[in-house]
């Protein structure tokens, strides 16, 4: 992981729908992705996996999603785009997120649709990975994710 051999796309198909895999995931497993996350910057794929992680054949497998929560969306928010519901007269949803992580965001939040056609199609994955990741951590309707979930959804 993280040498450029592609070992993520495996693992993920790996743990897809796996469940005697997925009941062994252990914190490690998720932080080694955090990490990866951390070094390498926006990278969809490893979101990917950790989406995966969260369910199997459409089950929510609960331990992980809690595991997910709390070692990303908890441990390392910064690694996450945020977004801001319209003023309740109207306009444009916002983005906003850690300079460090997401550079066109340095200057504060930003409209959302600027923001994806200043960053390109990379960031446009990388936040549809993140709401595919932030869905998974509510499979189920797991309510204990519901509170760090608020904090990056309107």
């Amino acid at each position: 992981l993280g040498l450029g051999i592609r070992a993520a796309g495996a693992l993920t198909e790996v743990f897809l729908d796996n469940e005697a895999q997925l009941l062994r995931v252990e914190d490690s497993h998720v932080l080694k992705f955090v990490e990866l996350l951390r070094s390498t910057g926006r990278e969809a794929k490893f979101l990917s996996f950790l989406t995966v992680l969260c369910q199997c054949r459409g089950v929510a497998i609960r331990r992980n999603q809690w595991r997910v929560a709390r070692l990303l969306l908890q441990g390392a928010p910064e690694l996450l785009p945020s977004l801001s519901p319209p003023p309740s007269s109207g306009g444009p949803v916002l983005v906003s997120g850690n300079g460090h992580y997401f550079p066109g965001l340095t200057s504060g939040p930003m409209e959302l649709s600027a923001w994806l056609a200043a960053e390109g199609e990379e960031a446009a994955a990388y936040l549809e990975k993140s709401l595919e990741l932030f869905a998974a951590l509510a499979e189920g309707r797991n309510l204990r994710n519901a509170p760090l979930l608020r904090e990056r959804l309107p």
